[in-house]
């Protein structure tokens, strides 16, 4: 069982990393673990806004095969289509020249937008903030990750492939949102630069091997952070008790216990 209630129902669980033993971790990070035909362990990850990891999840390889193209933020804010936009600000993110507003990146069109959504994400206007900030970006962390080369073959070795092989093989979306849903230790489109190559570093050892807990710690913490924001809202605790119960098979439960209870009571059920 990948989640364990502890992480929902245990307030002294909710720290992210405390100290626990191997199973009760595993389960605790939302690690699905598996044996191979290999002989090694399978870990899978699931993205924060994933509870009760019952949703999609990637792979280790697929992990790694993002963390393998950089080390830091600066690595792929220099390349694609943000550098072009970088060009449009000085060293401290205000506009060189005036620009309308609303402006999608796109090809740098002046026709304006409205409303909200993933081109809001892409705009001159967002960068710059971030920029005038020291934030970086989900948005362009999912666009310009692949467009680096996977060159460390230490990494690689780690769950057993080489770099040639994953510098080949195309990202999974999910495993880049899922990165940068362990550097936010949420769900946030943007977090700071300084924390962003910090718990990056975190996710390798000093021989440079992956370090899955440590990406799954800061999951822990991210589905906390997203458990929390849910039960800002009214109705939130009810559509978690859903889930719990759909979870743990509480429609089949309910049959057994009434059908044991007519059993009791009338030496027979009726359904």
């Amino acid at each position: 069982m990948p989640c364990t209630l502890s992480l929902i129902l245990v307030p002294s669980l909710l720290s992210p990393r405390a100290p626990l033993p191997p199973l009760s971790r595993s389960r605790r990070h939302g690690m699905a673990l598996a044996a191979e035909g290999s002989g090694q362990v399978e870990v899978q990850f699931h993205r924060a806004s994933d509870l009760l990891c019952m949703g999609p999840s990637a792979s280790a390889r697929d992990v790694v095969n993002v963390l393998g193209r950089y080390s830091s933020y600066s690595e792929w804010e220099r390349v694609g289509e943000l550098k072009k936009i970088d060009a449009l600000f000085d060293a401290s993110g205000k506009f060189k020249e005036k620009r309308p507003a609303q402006q999608s990146s796109g090809e740098f069109t002046t026709k304006k937008k409205k409303g909200n959504g993933e081109w809001v994400q892409a705009t001159p206007e967002r960068r710059g903030f971030c920029l005038r900030n020291g934030l970086t970006q989900r948005y362009w962390h999912g666009r310009n990750v692949g467009l680096l080369p996977f060159t460390n073959r230490r990494l690689a070795s780690s769950v057993g492939i080489t770099a040639a092989e994953l510098n080949a093989t195309p990202l999974n979306p999910l495993a880049l949102d899922i990165v940068f849903d362990g550097l936010s230790a949420s769900k946030s489109g943007i977090i700071q630069r300084e924390l962003h190559d910090a718990r990056r570093a975190s996710y390798t050892s000093e021989a440079e091997a992956f370090v899955p807990s440590a990406l799954a710690a800061d999951l822990s913490s991210g589905r906390t952070t997203v458990l929390r924001s849910f039960l800002i809202f009214p109705g939130s605790a009810v559509v978690l008790q859903g889930l719990l119960f759909y979870k743990l098979d509480g429609w089949t439960k309910t049959l057994e216990y009434l059908a044991d209870s007519q059993l009791k009571l009338f030496g027979t059920t009726f359904f």
